[in-house]
């Protein structure tokens, strides 16, 4: 009974420690995504075309310089297409990097899904997550999954027409 009651504990702990955490990052992240960072039914000849436009639109911002996307695609060819977290989606990213000069994310929806030859394919979604240290990395990545596990959220992304209404529904999301 007592092992039950500190795993509990242990667990409650974990919570809070976690809830904290992600609130110290959304506080210096309150805008997570910009409207610029955020173009719909893009069109991409392949999953390498899909993550230079979505890493483009960073550049565009100057949240990344063009050296950013080219070590995100270098991931994927080195370490497969472990990017494709579900089916759908792909979250482009690479280690934090002098070429990341501001932490944020772009999402890309695509008007044809590509292909990465994954068990998760087709993928019609790109969110190019950039961080400038891995604290950030590792709070905008769990703040990213806990809004995307939500069947709900992923089909407002796919079916969004309007960047500004994208970008408000992001930004409004709190961690619970």
């Amino acid at each position: 009974m007592l092992t039950l009651h500190c795993n509990i504990v242990i667990i409650s702990v974990y919570r809070i420690l976690k809830l904290n955490f992600l609130k110290e990052v959304i506080k210096i992240n309150n805008n997570i995504i910009l409207s610029e960072n955020i173009k719909l039914k893009a069109t991409a000849k392949d999953w390498v075309e899909s993550m230079r436009l979505s890493g483009q639109l960073l550049v565009n911002s100057n949240y990344i310089t063009k050296g950013y996307i080219d070590l995100t695609i270098k991931t994927v060819e080195e370490y497969g297409p472990y990017i494709v977290i579900i089916p759908g989606l792909a979250l482009s990213h690479s280690r934090p990097d002098v070429s990341v000069l501001k932490t944020g994310i772009s999402l890309l929806t695509l008007s044809e899904p590509v292909h990465f030859n994954c068990e998760n394919d087709p993928v019609d979604i790109v969110i190019t997550l950039a961080a400038v240290n891995d604290t950030d990395h590792l709070g905008l990545l769990a703040k990213l999954c806990d809004y995307l596990s939500e069947e709900e959220n992923l089909n407002f992304i796919r079916n969004c027409l309007d960047p500004k209404e994208m970008a408000e529904e992001l930004n409004k999301f709190q961690v619970e």
